[in-house]
């Protein structure tokens, strides 16, 4: 009988092989109702369901081996999650050891692959574990216990497989984006080239990158398009913040300002970028079809992005106010993060316990908020 382990093992040779048709081009994930998908899901739909059915239907079998069954099914399809996550960041890692991103082919086949595999997951959680625990709730009449018991066996189930598409969607997808837009990251909020490039921005190369990837995620569900554009939108916000308060990028000199006019504008440029970008990302997911949720405009990583401009550019008077208003939205920032954004600029470092007692007020505000900001990323923590 087959079993989840071949399952998984033919869909793993299928990535290292991939099919090909009759002029030798690589075979794609077919797309059905509009999402791609590969044939691991009616296998596995196989494997488990029509496993536990057969059981099920068999009026000799106890009650008692029935519900054993039904949980094993249920530890199945849990199990099953982990180790299908496992194995496609094997498969990412060793895409990315060959080099795929440089073979058109490979890497389309790559990326359609990863989509599949997530709109796979989406279809198991909303679909064949909902079928499967319907059939177990019709075969008996439960006690409560027992029906408490495999409610939450498949609540645990259904949600292992969601995270397994999200954490490819920001692992994966984002990191695959990544790749392609490392040196416009890396070079954000750069005095050069990001502050003196002519032309096409940085800031608009990331646009329309994430615009072509997009395109390409047509075919995936658009609950995980939200998780990828949530993760890049914090990524494109680092690039932004980690200038100032990032200790490796302070120890290579990070971003100071002694001349009034340059830190004009460099704070006219960030605003502008910070502003423009959260519009962009607001927007494409609210257009997000099937989540029908609302985005709000001030909230998320890119509005510290156009908070430090203003610290950036207002009067000496004034920062203060902009400090608290930083504070009060991320509450977790620490007074070593504000001392580094503060310290950007020359004419208030200059004044020393002025600037200590500056920290300490700010710092000493009640802040209610218990939400994370993007100041507790790892990467801006050293």
């Amino acid at each position: 009988t087959q079993s989840t382990w071949d399952v998984l093992e033919m869909e793993k040779n299928l990535w290292a092989e991939p099919k090909r048709d009759k002029h030798n081009n690589i075979i794609l994930p077919k797309v059905i109702d509009g999402y791609s998908l590969t044939d691991l899901r009616g296998d596995i739909f196989s494997v488990i369901n029509k496993g536990f059915e057969g059981v099920a239907v068999n009026k000799l079998i106890s009650d008692h081996i029935t519900f054993k069954v039904g949980q094993f099914a249920f530890e199945s399809y849990n199990d099953f999650a982990e180790s299908y996550q496992r194995a496609l960041l094997g498969f990412y890692k060793d895409f990315k050891a060959k080099n795929g991103f440089t073979d058109q082919e490979i890497d389309l086949f790559f990326l359609q692959t990863i989509i599949a595999s997530m709109n796979n997951c989406y279809l198991i959680a909303t679909d064949s574990l909902a079928k499967m625990r319907e059939k177990f709730e019709t075969v008996h009449h439960w006690q409560v216990d027992e029906t408490r018991i495999i409610t939450n066996q498949y609540n645990h189930a259904k949600a292992a497989f969601h995270n397994v598409a999200n954490v490819c969607a920001k692992e994966i997808l984002c990191g695959h984006l990544k790749h392609f837009c490392a040196d416009y990251l890396n070079n954000l909020g750069s005095k050069n080239p990001w502050l003196e490039s002519d032309g096409e921005s940085i800031y608009e190369s990331i646009q329309m990158t994430i615009k072509e990837y997009l395109g390409e995620f047509a075919v995936l569900r658009p609950c995980y398009v939200d998780q990828f554009l949530c993760k890049v939108q914090e990524e494109v916000s680092l690039g932004y913040i980690k200038r100032f308060v990032q200790k490796k990028q302070l120890g290579s000199g990070g971003i100071s300002f002694s001349d009034e006019k340059e830190r004009f504008r460099y704070a006219h440029k960030l605003k502008t970028e910070g502003d423009k970008l959260n519009k962009f990302f607001v927007e494409a997911r609210q257009d997000l079809q099937e989540i029908n949720q609302i985005v709000s405009r001030n909230e998320g990583p890119l509005i510290v992005v156009s908070q430090i401009a203003s610290i950036l550019g207002e009067s000496k008077e004034m920062v203060e106010i902009s400090l608290s208003a930083m504070r009060k939205t991320s509450a977790d920032i620490s007074q070593t993060q504000l001392e580094r954004i503060i310290n950007s600029r020359e004419d208030i470092r200059s004044g020393g316990d002025n600037t200590r007692q500056l920290v300490r007020r700010v710092m000493e505000l009640n802040v209610t908020s218990s939400k994370p900001s993007i100041f507790s990323h790892p990467d801006l923590k050293s």
